[in-house]
């Protein structure tokens, strides 16, 4: 087995995932599999991915599935996933960097690549997939591709979780001002953040009211408050330019 190796130097995914590109094409690879560095794919997830390219022979972008594992108790503010693997296969696959298999032709000769002004909010899969849509390039779930990825230590925590959902609403405020016109992103913003700022007052009297009547699923209703007020303020923070932060150096 040909093992090749290369130390990105330039901080963030795509700087790193486009040097992946790079580097296979300079190798003449034909598939380029993307995961990230803390997870673990199950045993079978090899075999899935080439199993779905024998049934999807004209397939030239597969994604898998995401198992996040909570050994040390849920996150405060993340989803919530099932226990059971064969629950994972079941759920709709979501479309995530982590777990990708991509085609040599999308990047060689499409010239796809993942767009770095996503990389301190998150979200340059979301538009790397756009990007290959517009071409008619249809990304093909293959659900029993899984792979795991635990959610421990300060991941769990509220600051980490509210972190986490600001950035997504920071990276849709960004997609949107991508694609679209400054009439759409006016338009598009004079609707959504009202109807996100109704959508936050209502999760929150219904913490409330679910707190009164010691509901059951009040610690859910609680996560899902946290999120969309996260979300809502990244949408904001995004209007005064304010870029994300995952992929700060420590110590600046």
């Amino acid at each position: 087995m040909l093992t090749h190796c290369f130390l990105e130097r330039e901080l963030g995914l795509s700087a790193v995932r486009n040097r992946v590109f790079a580097e296979a094409e300079r190798l003449d690879a034909e598939w380029v599999a993307c995961l990230d560095d803390d997870v673990l794919p199950i045993e079978s997830w090899l075999e899935a991915y080439a199993e779905a390219m024998r049934s999807k022979p004209h397939g030239r972008l597969f994604h898998g599935q995401i198992w996040y594992r909570f050994p040390s108790g849920y996150s405060l503010v993340m989803e919530r996933g099932p226990d059971d693997l064969a629950q994972v296969i079941e759920k709709p696959v979501r479309f995530g960097g982590g777990n990708l298999l991509i085609h040599a032709s999308l990047y060689r000769e499409c010239g796809l690549r993942f767009d770095q002004r996503f990389d301190a909010c998150g979200g340059e899969d979301t538009d790397f997939r756009r990007q290959a849509t517009a071409l008619g390039i249809k990304a093909v779930a293959v659900p029993t591709a899984v792979i795991q990825e635990a959610i421990t230590g300060h991941r769990r925590t509220l600051k980490s979780g509210f972190h986490r959902k600001l950035n997504q609403g920071v990276a849709s405020i960004l997609m949107l001002k991508k694609y679209g016109t400054p009439l759409v992103v006016a338009v598009g913003l004079s609707i959504q953040l009202p109807r996100r700022f109704f959508k936050v007052c209502v999760t929150w009297l219904r913490v409330l009211l679910a707190c009164l009547l010691r509901s059951k699923n009040r610690s859910e209703t609680l996560r899902s408050a946290w999120a969309h007020s996260a979300q809502l303020m990244g949408n904001l923070l995004a209007l005064c330019w304010y870029r994300g932060s995952y992929y700060a150096r420590r110590g600046e």
